[in-house]
């Protein structure tokens, strides 16, 4: 049996930005039992950030838009 953290990293390199204008990059991300995304994130100082996200394939479509709200608000702060 798989490890439930385990996943395969897929697809192309895309950017993405926050709402402070802080660059990231995401991959989509395939695990025994769900599809993601892994994401980071360096600010200007120096600050950086993973994100994974990941839930039931038969879910994703639904959700993709509160997922790139969500991820379009992360904040940086000193």
């Amino acid at each position: 049996m798989k490890d439930q953290n385990e996943f395969i990293v897929e697809g192309k390199l895309v950017p993405v930005t926050t709402l402070q204008k802080v660059a990231g990059v995401a991959k989509r991300i395939n695990g025994p039992d769900y599809i993601g995304l892994l994401l980071a994130y360096v600010d200007g100082k120096g600050q950086a950030v993973e994100v994974i996200v990941k839930g039931p394939a038969a879910t994703s479509t639904q959700l993709e838009q509160p997922i790139a709200d969500m991820i379009q608000s992360i904040t940086f702060k000193p």
